[in-house]
């Protein structure tokens, strides 16, 4: 005994199509939250002084510590990356478009320190544990 199952493409198609415009506005909105949650993490990993994977930041230089502590005060953290804060304050997210978001730094200046501080100390991006979060955010967003 055999049984056949044949999928009518054509009607598959217009129902995901369907699908897709049913809730074209849901998934931008859902990208747009989980950019800013993406956002939020990027900079509360980097202000508790940690890398990509957890580690803490290679320390600064002695020189540079020593102008840092002048300069901050009892207001100084460690390693953190936030002198002014201009750099990851500059941290913004294109509008979803095509299934797609992106997160960058607004400005020439502060693309270029996130550059420099990224090849040292690695800050800029998700790891295992963002993408689950985020994966959540999207379904929970996604089907409000």
């Amino acid at each position: 005994m055999t049984a056949t199952v044949k999928i009518n493409n054509r009607s598959f198609l217009a129902s995901l199509g369907l699908f897709q415009n049913r809730f074209r506005g849901n998934i931008n909105r859902a990208l747009d939250v989980v950019a800013q949650v993406a956002t939020k993490r990027i900079e509360e990993r980097t202000d508790d002084g940690k890398q990509i994977n957890g580690t803490a930041f290679a320390p600064y230089t002695p020189e540079y510590e020593i102008f840092k502590r002048k300069a901050q005060g009892v207001n100084f953290r460690g390693v953190n990356l936030q002198f002014t804060n201009e750099m990851l304050g500059s941290m913004t997210n294109t509008k979803p478009q095509n299934g797609k978001v992106r997160i960058f730094f607004a400005g020439k200046k502060n693309a270029t320190k996130a550059a420099a501080n990224q090849s040292k100390r690695p800050f800029f991006g998700l790891n295992r544990e963002d993408e689950k979060v985020l994966r959540n955010v999207f379904s929970r967003e996604v089907f409000k």
